[in-house]
């Protein structure tokens, strides 16, 4: 979304995924309110935004994103397969390993 706005100079209006699997397949995101009501999309209602709220998700995003691309320059960036779950433990043992 981020690009959008900066590289075409348009407001984005949402940013969503559609799951490949698993038997829920609405898109899931982020989505302004009105976009969603246009759309009529079959969105799940904690995606949909009003726009003040849509601004604000949106900001946190960047800040985020940009925090990340910091600790990654840092060195500071990592893995923690102990801990990323919520009650510990690795939240994606498939693909995430820690080498001795």
């Amino acid at each position: 979304m981020l690009a959008v706005e900066r590289l075409l100079g348009l407001k984005p209006a949402g940013a969503v995924y559609t799951p490949l699997g698993g038997t829920e397949r609405r898109s899931r995101g982020l989505v302004a309110v009105d976009v969603a009501e246009q759309l009529g999309g079959d969105f799940v209602s904690t995606d949909v935004h009003p726009a003040e709220e849509f601004d604000r998700v949106t900001a946190w995003a960047q800040r985020a994103v940009a925090d990340a691309a910091r600790k990654m320059r840092d060195g500071e960036l990592c893995s923690k397969p102990d801990g990323c779950a919520y009650r510990g433990g690795c939240l994606h043992p498939s693909i995430c390993r820690v080498e001795s």
